[in-house]
């Protein structure tokens, strides 16, 4: 057995007890225990779209209030409940209610969340009212739909 798969063995039966960990102190044990010639080369990540992502029909979440304001900037309202935001709002006074302000790409997109377009017709649409990025906008749509849609102000059909 080479040392890289005796170390990775290793490391795998001392951190089976917790998952989340594993992982990170795993690769760190990894990269400590060999020499520098046998560490694995790091390659930027990059993710796969499949072919049915760009079909799939994204909501506005109907329990977040949103608004246009007059220079065409969407606000979404989003209210702090849970317990730490409780005592921010008791001893810090902080506000009950924040109102999230997107740029011009995220008020561009939202709006096109009409509730029948998929992501493919949103990006379209992006393209058309951005043509000088066409090149970047792919990954800014996917970005910004999973940053909403893991925040919960939208939601898969």
């Amino acid at each position: 057995m080479h040392r890289k798969e005796a170390v990775k063995k290793h490391s795998e039966n001392f951190l089976k007890k917790n998952s989340r960990q594993e992982s990170k102190i795993q690769g760190w044990i990894f990269d400590s225990m060999c020499s520098s010639r046998e560490t694995k080369k790091r390659m930027p990540k990059t993710k796969k779209l499949s072919a049915n992502y760009m079909d799939i029909v994204f909501v506005r979440n109907e329990s977040r209030p949103w608004r246009q304001k007059n220079d065409g900037i969407v606000e979404i309202d989003m209210e702090n409940t849970g317990f730490f935001n409780a005592i921010a709002q008791k001893f810090f006074h902080r506000p009950r209610v924040s109102h999230i302000s997107l740029d011009k790409y995220g008020s561009a997109l939202w709006l096109a969340l009409s509730g029948n377009a998929t992501v493919n017709d949103v990006l379209q649409k992006m393209n058309e009212a951005f043509p000088a990025e066409t090149d970047k906008m792919l990954n800014r749509v996917v970005q910004f739909l999973a940053t909403l849609e893991r925040t919960g102000f939208i939601k898969r059909m």
